[in-house]
């Protein structure tokens, strides 16, 4: 999943003169060992996380690692996983997995009974904007007006 995720990610945060620290890991002892080492150095060198649709975030245990750093640094974290919101992602945008499966059901089975897969048309469930005012607040941001208006949730 993060090699099209970082596709879009790249040119847009370029365009914004955001500078992107990706931190390539193959497993969660990578990724810990990255953020211990930048606890100890000078400059955290990053201002904000933003967890990609990977592995290593599906996890409650290892969001927790993220979350910890994060917490412990007053670093925002941007996460993609609903329960990561609760956890004190300042937002969340991803997909209601229930809506999902209920968009995919119909589909599979009209496959199932023989309907070609290409005469099928295309659906794509909403996105779910979830954001955490309160750790927002915690983190002295400020979360504009227009962007609650737009939110799905919002944790109080």
């Amino acid at each position: 999943n993060d090699a099209p995720a970082l596709t879009a990610l790249r040119p847009a945060a370029q365009s914004l003169g955001v500078t992107l620290v990706e931190v390539p890991a193959t497993k969660m002892d990578d990724l810990g060992a990255d953020l211990a080492a930048r606890a100890q150095a000078a400059d955290l060198g990053m201002d904000a996380i933003i967890t990609m649709p990977d592995e290593f975030n599906t996890s409650a245990d290892n969001y927790a690692i993220i979350n910890k750093f994060a917490t412990e640094h007053k670093i925002p974290v941007g996460g993609g996983i609903a329960f990561q919101a609760a956890q004190g992602a300042i937002f969340i945008n991803t997909t209601d997995m229930t809506n999902v499966g209920a968009l995919a059901a119909p589909l599979a089975d009209k496959v199932l009974k023989g309907t070609p897969p290409g005469t099928i048309p295309v659906v794509t469930p909403d996105q779910t904007l979830t954001i955490n005012y309160k750790a927002a607040q915690q983190l002295g941001l400020t979360v504009p007006e227009g962007l609650l208006k737009l939110a799905n949730n919002i944790i109080h």
